[in-house]
């Protein structure tokens, strides 16, 4: 049985002793990662080249592929989770420290929760499009309706911009932390079935993708919804 020595997907060459491999057509091929190897399973037809050598395979594969972004890295996903509570922690200390408002914690709570809703849904503008597909793998309201994807950014912005006008809270609060409980259940649920770790080898690359980092962070603004909604607002 013939081993194709490059990798289908990425074109690198690759060791005979490599650990990622499958079988397809007669043809066992070999991957420099998992990714890889995942992204082939998904769609042999794709990069499949039953008779041509390796180098006519490799150079045929470079010219569909030449512009592919490249693997990103397990733990990007985790870094704008990382930057947005900072910012918005850099942003409402401003708000409070400057003389906009007057200093209390839940006003500074407020503030936070507004900064960050505003963060995440600036995200997931800059790439609507990708953002609305990855939506529909995990939130149980996308799957039946796809234009949901594209409303749900403006949807995070205005409860996000209405926190920060302190303008009907308790109904703010509550409509935020139902928004991120629904939207974490869906997540939750995908992640577990493994239907997230599919779709970042196969979708589009996302600065916001779907993950256990994002769960968190919904969840952490539901619980904080909800200490303002308890709380009766200002």
């Amino acid at each position: 049985m013939k081993t194709l020595t490059i990798d289908p997907v990425c074109g690198k060459e690759v060791s005979t002793s490599a650990r990622f491999h499958a079988e397809y057509g007669g043809i066992i091929y070999l991957f420099c990662c998992e990714t890889c190897r995942a992204r082939f399973q998904h769609d042999p037809g794709e990069f499949f080249y039953p008779e041509d050598g390796e180098l006519e395979a490799l150079a045929r594969n470079i010219e569909v592929h030449l512009h592919e972004p490249e693997h990103a890295s397990p733990n990007s996903g985790y870094v704008p989770l990382l930057l947005i509570p900072g910012l918005a922690l850099l942003l409402a200390c401003i708000t409070r420290f400057s003389g906009v408002a007057r200093w209390d914690w839940m006003g500074y709570m407020r503030d936070f929760t507004g900064f960050s809703l505003i963060l995440l849904s600036a995200f997931a503008l800059s790439e609507l499009k990708g953002f609305a597909k990855s939506i529909q793998i995990y939130d149980f309201l996308a799957k039946s309706l796809p234009r949901y994807g594209y409303f749900y950014p403006f949807l995070e912005l205005g409860l996000g911009l209405s926190f920060l006008a302190s303008r009907s809270l308790i109904v703010v609060s509550a409509a935020t932390a139902g928004l991120m409980v629904f939207s974490s259940l869906g997540l939750a649920t995908a992640l577990r079935r493994g239907n997230v770790a599919e779709y970042a080898n196969t979708g589009p690359p996302l600065k916001l993708p779907p993950s256990a980092a994002l769960l968190i962070a919904n969840l952490s603004l539901a619980a904080m919804s909800v200490i303002i909604c308890w709380c009766g607002g200002p």
